[in-house]
This record gives structure tokens, sequence and C-alpha cells, in this order.
């Protein structure tokens, strides 16, 4: 989930970026302060017309489902290239690891692969399946 969320977060800082409300008109020596203050509010208004259908709730959730289910496909067959190309590697496993151990200084794969505490093995057997295929 905190790998899709963060290819929806880039999506929409990406198209949050282009906001553009140059004028939709000629401008010249004969235009006036209020026909570009106009010209650049309409703009405006439509962008973001636009940027709440863009980043509206059901856009979000369109997206996040999108990205939940190409990244759930993508492990499926464990730790396969598919997978490799969609998540960020070094956060996935720093993430991973506050998650099992909080702010211990340990070895992730010390403690997931390798460890034969019964908690350990149980609580990660999922993550466990997956990192043998690598």
């Amino acid at each position: 989930m905190h790998t899709a969320a963060l290819y929806v977060k880039s999506e929409v800082y990406f198209k949050a970026g282009n906001f553009d409300i140059s004028p939709k008109i000629s401008i010249n020596h004969l235009s006036t302060i209020q026909d570009i203050k106009i010209a650049m509010t309409t703009r405006k208004a439509q962008i973001m017309l636009d940027y709440n259908t863009d980043f509206s709730e059901i856009a979000i959730e369109t997206r996040l489902n999108y990205w939940h289910a190409l990244l759930n496909e993508s492990i499926k067959s464990g730790w396969s290239k598919e997978a490799r190309k969609y998540f960020f590697g070094k956060r996935l496993l720093k993430e991973l690891q506050n998650w099992l151990f909080g702010s211990k200084n340990i070895l992730i794969w010390e403690h997931i692969i390798n460890s034969e505490e019964a908690v350990c093995i149980e609580s990660c057997k999922e993550l466990r399946d997956i990192l043998s295929k690598i």
C-alpha cells in the first residue's frame, strides 16, 4: 500500500506542477490589465475545474486501486523482473524493517531469512516466501 501511495502521490505532484495560467488571448500594445486579468482568471478557473476532476476522491481512489492491483499482480510469482520494475527497493526494505523491528539497529535479511525465532517465522511467512525466490 505504501508503494501504491507513492505512485499516486507522484502522479498528482506531476500534474499539479503544470499549473500554467497563461492567458489564452493575444497580448499586444492595446491589451489592458483588465483584459489580461480576465483571461488569466478564466484560465485559472478552468484549471481548477480540471484539478477538481483530476484530484477528486474518486480519481485518487481509482489510481490507488490501479497501482495496488498492478503491484500485487507483479509479486504473485515472487520477486520477478516485473516486481523489481515497480517497487522502490531500498525504501521498501527500510519500511519493512521499521514495521517489523522498530528502531532496532539490525540487518533485515538476517532476521527474516535466517531467523529461527517462531514469531519471526510465523509473522514473516509470506515475506520469507517472496524473499526466498529472489
